[in-house]
């Protein structure tokens, strides 16, 4: 192949998702935007700049040959916050290292785009596919093909793996006043396009991997509506009809890896959003005839300098984040429904459960769930909160390590 990101055979990746960047220079932290905080379901909007900085300095130092955010870089589509982001992964290209996005479904004109002051908010200038394309000059310039009709490209890794880089999502074709859709699927030509994609890259040996925002399954029985494509089964059948197995998504925020399935022989990786529960990142490793994959916890602060750490004020990042994650987890709602005495047991359950789950360590024992189920605490949640016996269950179906794979050609 001419174009590709290095002609080693080996070569190695990583992923994260949903960085949901804000940069301080669109806010004041005043009452609007604390407001605004407030519903933000547990992401960290206070600290991005410096996190992401810091994570491009491991980069560099570690020196994959790619990084890779599989959407929804800026928190709503604002125009500068994804300049900023841009600037922030830019030391990559003079490193050698290449850097491709996907938008997510906050990320393109986008009607919630804000600034804030004060006690108020302000319409900010939204990302239209233009921008995008002009921002991250720096991943479409890896493209062997793109898709004249989405902002989905291609990019050969080596000459054994093709990357295909889908836009899913759902967005108004200029200026938007509305919330952005959280739904997403692929359109009739894009599916043509991808199809043809497909078949080149078999014309050329290449085995394919897919990366995008939204899921190709379903990571949990109650909560995937608009998470799982619209038109899953589209893209399932092209994948089983070129034995694609390998995808990246992200949009739930929670790590999990689901997948094969009897209908379609690929693996869907959801990698946790980077603001959200616990730093991470996935580390995937190529080989002609081996695919390995490994979640990584990153520890912000150990790439700070000293100045950055005393303008931090947090000793442990991660610490924090689970604390932010515990705060807007929604299991006080149900406080007044338990007596006193049995209330902090239960929330104390309820949140590790959840969080577990939304770092990629729910994969349980026969005996750890049924010791689950056993306990106290689960039957307590059972007689008030019903509705919570499914919402663990889906918890309970996670049947692999979402923390680690390996896809060989043996299998």
């Amino acid at each position: 192949m001419e174009k590709t990101i290095t002609q080693n055979q080996e070569a190695k990746i990583w992923v994260i998702s949903d960085t949901h960047l804000i940069p301080a220079s669109m806010h004041d932290e005043g009452a609007a935007f604390k407001r605004m905080e407030t519903t933000s379901a547990g992401k960290d909007l206070n600290h991005q700049e410096l996190a992401l900085t810091a994570f491009v300095r491991k980069a560099l130092k570690d020196k994959p040959n790619a990084v890779i955010i599989t959407g929804d870089l800026t928190f709503n589509g604002e125009l500068e916050s994804a300049k900023r982001l841009a600037e922030i992964f830019k030391p990559l290209k003079k490193a050698g290292i290449a850097f491709l996005v996907v938008p997510g479904n906050h990320d393109i004109n986008d009607g919630w785009s804000r600034t804030f002051l004060a006690d108020k908010q302000y319409r900010a200038q939204e990302i239209s596919p233009q921008e995008w394309v002009k921002i991250f000059k720096d991943s479409y310039r890896y493209a062997d093909h793109l898709d004249k009709n989405s902002l989905s490209y291609s990019v050969n890794l080596n000459n054994d793996y093709r990357f295909l880089m889908l836009d899913t999502n759902v967005y108004t074709d200029g200026y938007s006043t509305t919330a952005p859709a959280t739904n997403g699927r692929l359109t009739k030509s894009t599916l043509e396009w991808l199809d043809g994609e497909l078949e080149d890259a078999k014309k050329h040996k290449q085995k394919v991997v897919i990366f995008m925002h939204h899921n190709l399954y379903p990571h949990h029985k109650m909560i995937y509506q608009d998470f799982v494509l619209d038109n899953a089964e589209d893209l399932q059948k092209l994948l089983r009809k070129y034995d694609v197995k390998l995808v990246f998504s992200g949009h739930i925020h929670a790590q999990n890896i689901i997948g094969p399935t009897e209908e379609c022989p690929a693996v869907d990786i959801a990698t946790g959003s980077f603001c959200v529960a616990e730093e991470n990142y996935g580390e995937t490793t190529f080989t002609p005839n081996k695919v390995s994959y490994q979640y990584h916890r990153f520890e912000m602060t150990d790439n700070l300098n000293s100045e950055e750490k005393a303008q931090l004020h947090i000793s442990n990042y991660n610490e924090y984040l689970k604390k932010l994650f515990a705060k807007g987890d929604h299991t006080h709602d149900f406080k007044n429904l338990f007596a006193k005495a049995d209330w902090k047991q239960v929330n104390e359950f309820m949140f590790r459960m959840n969080w577990n789950y939304f770092v990629g360590k729910s994969n349980y024992t026969k005996e750890e769930i049924q010791a689950q189920k056993n306990s106290k605490k689960f039957k307590l949640i059972s007689e008030k909160i019903p509705m919570m016996k499914q919402y663990f269950a889906g918890f309970w179906d996670v049947k692999k390590d979402s923390r680690s794979l390996t896809i060989s050609d043996n299998e």
